[in-house]
């Protein structure tokens, strides 16, 4: 499922990939005895109270959660009930603050990451922190919290016991140790085909725009391709900054949390002051200027440009390459145009001009869930149980697919899903048939993490995925060139900084690519007015952290 971009967003993430699938594991419709699964008394019933982000897997009528098939399985093996409180995108942040501060929350939340909320929360114990042996007594939440690359990083910067547990979005990372974006390059191989260019897995930005002149001056009477009507790199601002300076250059300036980096020195300094900006924001402006770029970038909303790509309306796109979305893409594609999407589009990594992949590593959460800190330590210990048995193979099974035997069965590695089909020709979704596993769809592993081995995805849209992370693994990770998230950046609080990271770069330099006059001058002057702002971040920035 594709979530709305809000505050906390997984670089959806960034997303969807990673095996959940572990051979052998036995029926999940077998009902053990609770007692033999934690060695623990399980005698006392426990009600939960927990409020859950609704983004569409909750059915607004609000049904009873305790009653399907999957439920009973988790509560027999747990004895619990719960109810569920929902929560919306208009009110996820806010409504959760107001709850926290007013010490009146349900037993468990999904929250947004904000760090300063959790911090100020944790300092003020108004949320519960994980008990002394949770790593130990607790291994599934621990190995999922180590994934998240943030929560040991947050155990750094808080002291204490943990009390803020993140939402994986990869348990199983499609690249390692650094995962990287899902985004990746989308273009009509048919075509390049045509006009004589090779078709790779990895394309320069100077191989791919010349791609797209050839196509321009000669690509009119291709098949499909309008008679010069069809538009050439269907991009909005965003992935226009991205392209032309984000991927070219990490430390540009552009990146949401990458606008400062420490040069050689020690020092924190401005990747927009560099140099080697110029050239790079030159080579954007040409593009814009010669309709490289879609003439209609800057009034792209919603991903509307990405669904003319898929309509057949363009050359390329730079878009999300998780699985889902190939796999819904390609046969919207393919209803429209009447074409095989694996004969018409290609899907590729864009490097930098020396053909290396060297950005930012991407972080593996999405929002994650606090505790209220009134719990007594026996319904805590029983919540943190059954979180245990959701990121346990068992549970995301159970949480994913559903019952073994019913929904689904399995041929030694080999899963066939059995569930009914909906009007549309697809499964019908899992939480549809099971509510209770709508709350567990981004619990503790986000439901991206299933994406690409779901068996309702045939292997080849899966397989191109695959594909375009192992090349962003060998160039990229496997090389070093992909680099280390700062933390220090990401948790800093000074007022000055806080305000700066405000402002869109990206945009502000597409502004300045646009103006009229010469590009040199226009970029001086535009440094010179940003320092107003610039240099007191820099101040703080080094009086925290320099050398």
């Amino acid at each position: 499922m594709k979530r709305k971009k809000k505050e906390s967003r997984c670089v959806m993430c960034l997303l969807l990939t990673g095996a959940l699938l572990i051979p052998g594991l036995g029926s999940c419709s077998k009902k053990e005895p609770a007692a033999k699964i934690f060695d623990d008394d399980m005698s006392q019933r426990h009600h939960f109270t927990f409020a859950m982000l609704n983004w569409g897997q909750l059915n607004k009528s609000t049904p009873d959660y305790n009653s399907d098939d999957v439920a009973r399985i988790f509560e027999e093996k747990l004895n619990f009930d719960w109810d569920i409180i929902q929560t919306t995108w208009a009110d996820w942040i806010e409504k959760p603050r107001i709850w926290i501060n007013s010490g009146d929350m349900p037993d468990m939340m999904f929250v947004n990451f904000n760090f300063k909320d959790i911090q100020s929360w944790m300092e003020q114990d108004l949320v519960k922190r994980l008990p002394d042996n949770w790593k130990t007594r607790y291994p599934n939440i621990t190995n999922v919290y180590e994934r998240t690359v943030v929560g040991p990083a947050l155990e750094k910067a808080i002291p204490g016991n943990a009390a803020f547990l993140p939402n994986v979005v990869f348990f199983n990372m499609p690249t390692r140790p650094n995962l990287v974006s899902h985004f990746a390059l989308f273009f009509r191989k048919d075509w390049a085909k045509a006009l004589g260019f090779e078709v790779k897995d990895q394309y320069t930005l100077k191989e791919f725009t010349g791609m797209i002149e050839k196509f321009q001056a000669q690509g009119a009477s291709l098949p499909g391709a309008g008679g010069g009507r069809v538009d050439t790199w269907n991009l909005d601002t965003r992935r226009v900054a991205e392209t032309f300076l984000l991927y070219q250059w990490a430390d540009s300036g552009v990146g949401q949390n990458q606008k400062f980096y420490k040069d050689s020195s020690g020092k924190y300094v401005w990747g927009a002051d560099d140099p080697q900006v110029l050239p790079l924001l030159q080579n954007m402006k040409d593009a814009i200027n010669k309709g490289i770029v879609s003439r209609n970038f800057a009034s792209f909303s919603n991903e509307e440009q990405d669904d003319l790509f898929f309509a057949g309306q363009a050359f390329g796109a730079f878009t999300g390459g998780w699985s889902e979305f190939v796999y819904r893409s390609y046969n919207r594609f393919q209803d429209i145009t009447g074409l095989d999407p694996f004969e018409c589009i290609q899907e590729a990594t864009l490097t930098d001009a020396e053909g290396d992949y060297k950005p930012y590593e991407e972080l593996n959460f999405f929002a994650g869930i606090v505790f209220n800190p009134k719990m007594d330590d026996a319904k805590f210990d029983r919540l943190l149980k059954f979180l245990d048995f959701v990121v346990s193979d068992e549970g995301q099974n159970l949480a994913r697919m559903g019952i073994e035997g019913k929904d689904y069965t399995r041929n030694g590695d080999a899963i066939t899903i059995t569930r009914a089909k909906g009007d549309g020709g697809n499964f019908e979704e899992i939480y549809n048939i099971y509510p209770f596993t709508g709350n567990l769809s981004h619990l503790l592993i986000c439901a991206d993490n299933f994406s690409s081995q779901s068996p309702a995805i045939p292997q080849k849209y899966r397989d191109a995925v695959d594909t375009m992370y192992a090349t962003k693994q060998k160039i990229g990770v496997d090389t070093g060139m992909v680099k280390n998230f700062n933390f220090d950046l990401y948790f800093f609080d000074g007022p000055n900084y806080l305000k700066f990271n405000a402002i869109n770069i990206g945009d502000e330099m597409i502004r300045v690519a646009t103006m009229d006059g010469d590009l040199k001058t226009n970029y001086e002057r535009w440094l010179r007015d940003m320092h107003v702002m610039v240099d007191p971040v820099l101040k703080e920035l080094n009086d925290a952290f320099g050398n």
